[in-house]
């Protein structure tokens, strides 16, 4: 099985990435940190899972730079990608913030996932809220991604 885990967060991206290694060992994975690094990934290659955060840098930062304009919702243009080259593989979306945006333009996870849900129906299979210091993240998102397993989900071979 192949998996992309998108991820700008350091610290959360070694945690998702241990996770992995635990309970799916036999896991081919990859790595990425910004949305342009993630298309690039998924047009060379065909990904059975992926682990994606919503809010990641366009473009993944070299030195000192900082990845570009910080898209709020990256992850979005992801998933869009996924459609126009009909490709199928589970999506799970961990992110650390409850909300996106602001004034009127907030997004509350609960919007964001019924709003996924309907744009992405192929691909998108929930929102994991990830919390460093708790671990209960670990047990949503094994509970996902081995409901999609177990239903052979994937249109890519899980």
């Amino acid at each position: 099985m192949n998996l992309l885990l998108v991820e700008d967060d350091l610290p959360k991206r070694i945690q998702i990435a241990e996770w992995v290694n635990e309970f799916l060992p036999d896991v081919v994975l990859t790595i990425e940190y910004s949305v342009n690094a993630a298309m690039r990934a998924i047009k060379n290659n065909l990904f059975d899972l992926i682990i994606l955060d919503m809010s990641l840098p366009t473009y993944t930062p070299m030195g000192n730079e900082s990845g570009g304009r910080p898209q709020g919702f990256g992850g979005q243009e992801v998933l869009r990608l996924l459609d126009r080259r009909k490709l199928s593989p589970v999506v799970v979306v961990v992110t650390q913030f409850q909300t996106f945006g602001t004034g009127s333009e907030l997004v509350t996870l609960e919007m964001l996932a019924e709003s996924l849900n309907t744009v992405h129906p192929q691909t998108f299979r929930g929102i994991v809220f990830y919390e460093g210091a708790n671990g209960s993240w670990k047990n949503v998102l094994h509970e996902k991604i081995f409901s999609a397993i177990q239903l052979g989900e994937s249109k890519n071979e899980i």
